[in-house]
């Protein structure tokens, strides 16, 4: 098999646009390690124990032993089995738990939760990429007044749902319809699934009324770890690498998390705020909350090895199966090992219409400065 060469460079420790990683908060709110055995939760078993809330679909190809979408058959390389079902509703679970319960950071909750008064139209909202639909229904049942709009390629939604929440088989990189605007508009993890992310950015600012919010959740693609850790020597840093080198090659890009808040402010939001934080990758940690939040982040990123790396290793990269699998297995163990205290950074951007509209979506906007917190008691 024939690798790219060279393959892209990851940049070890803090990134430069983030203010907030280099300054001594930072420092200050170091997780800190138990030493201990965990006796209360185990990081050994690879076994998922949640349970998986959707239908069957019903266009779907077979690769690798995993289920994909056939609907613009390529443009978004994880598979949608209920494998990966389980996973996206286990992440899920792990952002929920990471905002306090809270299902977004946006100031929009007042607006959702306003009563109806007459003549009065729902506040809508639109989740791009919905994947299993969890975070739109969660959205409706606890804004009954609120109207749920959610896409996704794969039709693999439940079908009782709360009767505020309707969900359309779509790409989001294609033309939307200008029949309805939405008071609020949110996607999650979509790196590597969006060509053109300006131009969906463009769709986004159009098709929100004027004062609406927009709002990105974004993880990192590259671990990172409060130790000296010689990442070139890791097995998930090569990984890491070569996904990123593959969306590349078909025109997607991967690591997008830190270039939201520029993209947010060049399309003509105001009032764009970034939040960053820090889950830990495994049960290292000594605190008890995030020691469980470790814990079910570890199954999904283990989960995740397979569901990202599959499709880009054999399918855009020529990788035999069993040589990727090896990698997969590799990387698997090194999220495991409770040693690393590794962590994924994710980074929550959030950003409003301006209420004059007349100015060009093009101008600079205005920004906040990034803040870097960590999930606490």
């Amino acid at each position: 098999m024939s690798l790219p060469n060279p393959l892209p460079e990851l940049e070890n420790g803090p990134l430069p646009y983030a203010e907030a990683l280099r300054l001594g908060e930072f420092d200050s709110y170091r997780i800190v390690p138990d030493e201990d055995d965990f006796s209360a939760i185990t990081a050994d078993s690879d076994e998922n124990s949640y349970i998986s809330v959707t239908q069957s679909v019903v266009d779907y190809q077979y690769e690798n032993g995993r289920r994909y979408h056939s609907y613009r058959e390529g443009e978004y390389v994880l598979p949608n089995d209920e494998k990966e079902q389980n996973r996206l509703d286990l992440f899920h679970h792990v952002f929920r738990m990471l905002l306090g319960g809270d299902l977004f950071t946006a100031p929009v909750a007042d607006r959702l939760r306003a009563p109806l008064g007459p003549g009065m139209r729902r506040p809508r909202v639109l989740d791009l990429g919905t994947g299993t639909g969890i975070w739109a229904i969660d959205v409706a049942d606890e804004f009954p007044n609120a109207e749920v709009i959610a896409n996704d390629l794969s039709p693999i939604q439940p079908q009782n749902v709360p009767v505020n929440v309707r969900f359309e088989v779509d790409d989001i990189e294609s033309l939307w319809p200008r029949s309805r605007l939405f008071d609020f508009v949110h996607c999650r993890t979509l790196g590597g699934a969006v060509s053109n992310w300006n131009a969906l950015y463009k769709q986004v600012y159009d098709n929100l009324v004027p004062g609406g919010w927009f709002e990105v959740t974004e993880l990192r693609m590259r671990m990172d770890s409060d130790k000296d850790i010689d990442w070139e020597k890791t097995t998930i840093q090569y990984l890491t690498r070569l996904f990123i080198q593959a969306l590349h090659s078909i025109g997607k890009q991967a690591e997008v998390a830190h270039l939201h808040r520029g993209w947010m402010v060049q399309a003509g939001f105001i009032n764009v705020t970034e939040r960053l934080e820090r889950i830990p990758s495994s049960p290292w940690p000594k605190d008890k909350k995030l020691k469980e939040l470790g814990y079910y982040h570890m199954h999904n990123l283990v989960d995740a090895m397979d569901s990202y790396g599959l499709a880009p290793l054999t399918r855009i990269l020529g990788m035999e199966r069993v040589e990727a699998e090896v990698l997969i297995a590799a990387a698997r163990e090194e999220i495991r090992n409770r040693k690393n205290h590794y962590y994924s950074v994710v980074h929550h951007v959030f950003g409003q219409k301006p209420y004059n509209t007349s100015s060009s979506p093009t101008s600079s906007g205005s920004s906040s400065c990034s803040s870097f917190s960590f999930y606490s008691s």
